[in-house]
């Protein structure tokens, strides 16, 4: 989910004193997600500065009358652009973080997806190789994981919605399907509705 200006922030700045964590400023368009014992804040674009995005990761950790916020600097050989206005939710259970698209500070749009997962003490970006075709370019698309991944099927995560561009005109109503197999490709599919079905939703 997309966090409001302020409030992910907040959350984050309540807890700093113990650590002397130093809490982001506040920013709009980051992503604020529960993992597997967490909660990842993720991206964004500083208040002061409409073309700053930023690609920063602060974690939210929560243990028995304690509650620790830390900035982590993940590892991986790649790491996504700075961006916000992104898709994001908690996939393989709770152990990454999915990120799709977005807006980068030079105005420049993503259909790109990453993982972020969740390790031993660390966090690492993974850049998933993907087949078929990708949704558009886009910012404020939505996603959730609607089935996990399993030895019984692939894990599916659906992206839906967005803005191609500023303007009532740019916004997206197509639904596209990102299958996560045992195998290492992830493949994308448009979700192609037939002339029974009920009429979709206005794009948003």
């Amino acid at each position: 989910a997309t966090a409001p200006s302020a409030g992910a922030v907040d959350v984050l700045a309540r807890y700093a004193a113990p650590r002397k964590y130093r809490p982001p400023r506040r920013r709009e368009g980051s992503s604020f997600t529960v993992l597997d014992g967490c909660y990842v804040m993720y991206g964004g674009v500083d208040e002061r500065d409409a073309n700053a995005c930023t690609s920063d990761v602060h974690v939210v950790s929560e243990f028995p009358g304690a509650v620790l916020c830390d900035r982590t600097r993940p590892r991986g050989a790649a790491a996504p652009d700075a961006r916000a206005h992104h898709a994001a939710c908690a996939v393989h259970g709770g152990a990454c973080l999915f990120v799709f698209g977005g807006l980068g500070g030079n105005g420049a749009r993503f259909n790109d997806a990453w993982l972020l997962a969740r390790g031993d003490g660390f966090f690492e970006w993974k850049r998933p190789q993907v087949s078929g075709r990708p949704p558009s370019r886009r910012r404020d698309a939505v996603a959730c994981e609607a089935r996990g991944m399993s030895n019984d099927g692939p894990g599916l995560v659906v992206v839906y919605g967005g803005a191609a561009d500023a303007g009532a005109a740019a916004l997206l109503g197509d639904l596209w399907v990102l299958a996560f197999s045992l195998k290492p490709i992830a493949t994308w599919s448009a979700v192609v509705f037939g002339p029974d079905s009920s009429p979709a939703p206005a794009p948003r």
